[in-house]
């Protein structure tokens, strides 16, 4: 069902109220800016944080690259059961990437990093077997479950040597979540504090206006219609700018859906603008 509000946008009796509740905001400048400040802040507070909580997610993704698990393969496993099982263990729903590593490319590694170019040339076979690189998925894998993990892997017949940092993964494992979960918990709290700051305002401040019939409650209702479009887009800019603002630092952050943006900017219209009727009806 389509609100109220907006299904009064395409008459002639609903435009009119809708510059009248424009008309009204101005009337009482220093209180709509206080209103519409309070408001965006508010906004503003929970709609960064929700960006961080992206970018936190994004950071996971970088701690999944970083953290290695490195397979040895026997040397008798032929490309097909090598490649059938890098199909294996990247299906595996707590890996994130999987890199083959064939004997060549290993052996051009080794002489670049190493100083032994004329010792290794003298092998009349290539002694690096077949090594398959894990990148597991940090925020799944708890320290029982990256043991266990780990021993599965041992298990396989293909693999001669598992090696791993499993202190490197412990250790991310526990500060990804709780950042995730921190960054989560203060989400709540701060979109708790907007929706309580844009319906208290809405609500309370409906006592400084006079209301004489009907028509002036529709009209007040379209004025913090009013505030809660122009606090929502002010939110938005300010996250929009805080985030332009790193980038020229060199501080790159995702930035929020177009559909977020979108949501924010209703919700606060049809948050107000219900506040403001309810307060105007219990006058």
């Amino acid at each position: 069902m389509t609100p109220k509000i907006f299904k009064n946008i395409n008459s002639a009796k609903g435009i009119s109220a809708i510059i009248a509740g424009l008309k009204q905001a101005a009337l009482t400048p220093a209180l709509s800016f206080g209103i519409t400040l309070a408001m965006a802040l508010s906004l503003f507070l929970a709609t960064s944080f929700y960006m961080l909580w992206q970018n936190i997610n994004t950071l996971n993704d970088k701690w999944n690259i970083s953290a290695e698990i490195s397979l040895y393969l026997k040397k008798k496993i032929n490309q097909k059961d090598t490649d059938d099982l890098v199909a294996r263990l990247q299906s595996n729903p707590v890996v994130a990437k999987v890199e083959l590593i064939q004997p060549d490319d290993g052996m051009k590694v080794f002489i670049e990093s190493t100083s032994l170019n004329t010792l290794l040339s003298s092998f009349k076979e290539n002694p690096l077997p077949n090594v398959i690189i894990i990148h597991p998925k940090i925020k799944l894998l708890s320290q029982d479950m990256t043991q266990e993990f780990i021993s599965k892997l041992k298990e396989l017949p293909e693999i001669e040597t598992v090696k791993a940092d499993t202190e490197w993964m412990n250790r991310s494992y526990h500060w990804v979540n709780l950042a995730n979960n921190l960054s989560l918990l203060f989400i709540l709290i701060l979109t708790i504090n907007a929706l309580l700051v844009v319906i208290g305002a809405s609500y309370i401040t409906t006592r400084f206006f006079t209301l004489k019939d009907n028509t002036h409650k529709i009209i007040l209702q379209y004025q913090f219609a009013w505030y809660g479009l122009t606090s929502s887009l002010l939110a938005l800019l300010w996250v929009r700018v805080i985030s332009i603002t790193l980038q020229n630092k060199e501080i790159l952050l995702q930035g929020l859906p177009v559909s977020y943006g979108i949501f924010i900017v209703l919700i606060s219209i049809l948050l107000c603008s219900a506040s403001a009727r309810i307060g105007a009806k219990l006058r």
